[in-house]
């Protein structure tokens, strides 16, 4: 008769009473962690790179952009004679007191990881602009450079200047 039961029981899919574990499964084992761990931190090796290299990839694209409109507001200041005599800008802050930027700068000309500098020795005859990381390696690896000629250029090696390479 027992023998019956058993038969029937593999016959319908039930487990067999011979074979249950007496014990009940309360939780996970140590093996079955220690994989999810593993899985969970090769994912995190594969992705974290990838999203650090697309932060600093879109921190110097908003640099770039940042030049151009540096480009764009100087022009606008000259044109409409802010300055007297046709005179560029003398800083970023005083575009930004007269309008002609955004108030998107920190205190320090600081944007998306990048820091921006604007020189107009002679404002009567030209001005030129860096944007450099603030931190190399971690908000950006290119160095940017742009003045009156509206031509930006980049450098990876250190700041940019008027002989490096042109960026279209």
């Amino acid at each position: 008769l027992c023998t019956q039961r058993v038969r029937f029981a593999f016959s319908i899919g039930l487990p067999s009473p011979l074979y249950m574990n007496t014990s009940t499964r309360n939780g996970f084992a140590l093996i079955e962690l220690m994989v999810v761990i593993a899985i969970i931190a090769i994912i995190a090796a594969i992705a974290i790179p990838n999203l650090l290299d697309a932060r600093k990839s879109a921190n110097e694209s908003s640099a770039i952009s940042t030049c151009r409109t540096l480009v764009s507001a100087q022009a606008l200041y000259r044109e409409s004679d802010r300055g007297g005599a046709g005179k560029y800008a003398e800083s970023i802050r005083e575009l930004i007191a007269t309008g002609f930027l955004d108030l998107q700068f920190g205190e320090q000309d600081e944007k998306s990881g990048y820091q921006f500098s604007l020189t107009a020795p002679d404002p009567e005859q030209g001005w030129s602009a860096q944007a450099n990381p603030l931190f190399a390696e971690i908000t950006g690896n290119r160095h940017f450079f742009v003045s009156d000629d509206g031509v930006i250029r980049e450098a990876l090696d250190g700041p940019a200047t008027e002989i490096g390479r042109a960026h279209v």
